[in-house]
């Protein structure tokens, strides 16, 4: 079901159905509740982030003005 999912992300798109399996069994799932923070700004990237379900709001904090953009499921 979550190589199926993969396939919807633009990037992922058309990836080999074997390397969305590997995918699939070697990520870990991540259910976050709504206004959780996920990342900080400036944080060293330990993780690559797949969004199959909702949406995440990224805004900046530090370092001139707030910018804000969403990210959904296949974007």
């Amino acid at each position: 079901m979550i190589a199926e999912a993969l396939d919807h992300i633009g990037p992922l798109h058309g990836l080999p159905l074997e390397d969305r399996l590997w995918l699939a069994r070697h990520g870990q799932e991540r259910v976050a509740r709504e206004g959780e923070t996920l990342f900080e700004e400036g944080a060293s990237a330990e993780h690559m982030i797949l969004l199959l379900k909702g949406e995440i709001h990224v805004r900046r904090q530090h370092g001139g003005p707030m910018a804000l953009s969403l990210a959904a499921p296949g974007k």
